[in-house]
C-alpha cells in the first residue's frame, strides 16, 4: 500500500511540474526555420507557485535568445502567446473541476522565425 501511495504522489507531482521546451522546425517549401518556445506551470489560488516559480515573459525570450545564438541565427517576426486557465483540468480525463482559483494552470509560449 506505501508503494502505490508513493507512485501515486510521483505521479501527481510529475504532472504539477512545469516544463521549458523549446522546438524548431524547417519548412520544406522555403527553408526557413521555425522556433516555438514554450513554458508552464501551476499556481494555487493563482498566486502561490506549486514547484516553480519562475514561469516568465523573460525565462522564455532567454530560452528562445540562447537556442538563436546556438544555431548562429536570430529570431525575426515574434509572437507571444499568454494562457491562464484557472479551472482545474484533470489531465487526461477532460474532466474540469468547476471550482476557479484552486490550482491553476499558467503557460506562455513564444514564437518566430530564425534568420
Amino acid at each position: 500500500m506505501r508503494i502505490l501511495t508513493l507512485i501515486l504522489a510521483l505521479c501527481g507531482t510529475l504532472c504539477l511540474t512545469g516544463c521549458l521546451s523549446t522546438q524548431v522546425s524547417k519548412s520544406e517549401l522555403t527553408g526557413e526555420e521555425h522556433i516555438f518556445v514554450s513554458d508552464y506551470g501551476w499556481k494555487l489560488f493563482n498566486t502561490i507557485p506549486l514547484f516553480r516559480s519562475d514561469i516568465t515573459l523573460e525565462r522564455v525570450e532567454a530560452a528562445l535568445a540562447d537556442e538563436a545564438a546556438r544555431r548562429g541565427k536570430t529570431a525575426t517576426g515574434l509572437t507571444s502567446h499568454r494562457f491562464d486557465n484557472i479551472m482545474f483540468d484533470v489531465p487526461l480525463l477532460v474532466i474540469t473541476i468547476p471550482i476557479p482559483y484552486v490550482v491553476c494552470y499558467n503557460e506562455i509560449q513564444l514564437s518566430g522565425v530564425l534568420q
